[in-house]
């Protein structure tokens, strides 16, 4: 039997919510365990799974896009981040790695 990669999605829209939801229960491997609409959500959810890795659109929080990266990596959670964003511009890109995000992905890519 395979170990399960816990996993917290995130997405200010629920129909990508659903969408990221279907696609990693089709995956093996994979269980969702929290769905987050904001970056509140998101913050509450990584401290009560601690799962091994969130997948999360970078405008999560509109006002200020990598806040709830930078609360975490202060908080030292070891949950690996993999950004995605259809407006990744060059600051964002430059802050997510030096915040030591794992992977960023654009909604451009297939």
């Amino acid at each position: 039997m395979t170990p399960l990669i816990n996993l917290v999605s995130a997405d200010r829209y629920p129909v990508v919510l659903d969408a990221l939801g279907t696609l990693f229960r089709d995956a093996d491997g994979f269980s969702v365990v929290a769905r987050c609409l904001n970056a509140a959500d998101v913050r509450t959810a990584v401290a009560t799974h601690q799962p091994d890795i969130l997948v999360s659109d970078v405008w999560v929080n509109e006002r200020d896009p990598l806040a709830f990266v930078r609360e975490l990596r202060a908080d030292r959670h070891a949950t690996r981040l993999v950004l995605y964003s259809g407006r990744m511009n060059d600051e964002l890109m430059l802050e997510a790695s030096y915040l030591r995000v794992e992977g960023v992905v654009p909604k451009t890519m297939p």
